[in-house]
């Protein structure tokens, strides 16, 4: 389906958005840089030969707590009870691997003429699952496929349910 230069109506929360995609290499329209995505799409390696380019919606990190650790985790959003695409699930469990080696070590940062290092706590690759499209419209949220409130999705990014 080609979808250069088509109108269509998509659903954001209670209003109808008129969305024309810049081309068809994109395939949605959350991008958080759809310039750069259509670009990725018309100048690289296809995804038939091996390049996959994808997101990860959010990296939160806290930092400087009283535990010496810096705590990170990765969230992936999903809209309307979408499941990741398979390369984005690889890319979750990549991401996954490597942070878990990597929890509980310590590791050197420069930034300009400081010198210090951080010691991180990793809390894992997440799933967030609206079965609408937010917050405002009534639906349901679901954290890793269990379904949450906002209050528990609040602790969850705050970290509270580790006991920080």
């Amino acid at each position: 389906m080609n979808l250069k230069n088509t109108n269509y109506s998509q659903s954001v929360g209670d209003y109808q958005k008129d969305v024309t995609p810049i081309d068809s290499y994109r395939k949605t329209n959350f991008s958080h840089d759809p310039t750069f995505f259509d670009w990725c799409g018309k100048s690289l390696t296809s995804a038939a030969e091996g390049m996959y380019i994808g997101d990860i919606d959010i990296c939160q990190r806290l930092s400087r707590q009283k535990d010496g650790f810096e705590h990170i985790q990765f969230i992936e959003i999903k809209r309307r009870m979408a499941e990741p695409k398979n390369h984005q699930r690889v890319l979750m469990q990549m991401l996954h691997g490597i942070f878990r080696m990597a929890d509980g070590e310590s590791f050197p940062i420069k930034l300009g003429k400081s010198n210090f290092s951080i010691k991180v706590k990793f809390h894992g690759v997440h799933l967030l699952q609206f079965e609408k499209e937010n917050f405002t419209d009534g639906g349901r949220l679901y954290w890793d496929r269990q379904e949450v409130s906002q209050e528990q999705l609040i602790s969850k990014m705050n970290f509270e349910d580790v006991g920080i």
